[in-house]
């Protein structure tokens, strides 16, 4: 068993499947640690955790269109 899966199966027998997913789909979202926290009664430290080792965040910059627009325009 992975930590991972270890991790998920503790959460699962302790809070329960469909909190479980309700937690995975909060992680999803970005909802805000505390808040998590929060409703399942942890510290934003136990959140990050488990955020961590559940998953993945993966964050990206991407270019608002009107600056890719000007910018095609400047080679033209």
């Amino acid at each position: 068993m992975t930590t991972q899966t270890k991790v998920a199966s503790n959460l699962i027998q302790k809070y329960g499947q469909e909190d479980f997913l309700r937690l995975i789909e909060r992680f999803k979202a970005n909802d805000n640690n505390q808040k998590i926290a929060d409703d399942f009664g942890v510290s934003r430290e136990r959140v990050r955790q488990w955020k961590q080792t559940l998953g993945r965040t993966f964050t990206f910059f991407e270019i608002d269109p009107d600056v890719k627009a000007l910018l095609r325009e400047q080679r033209d």
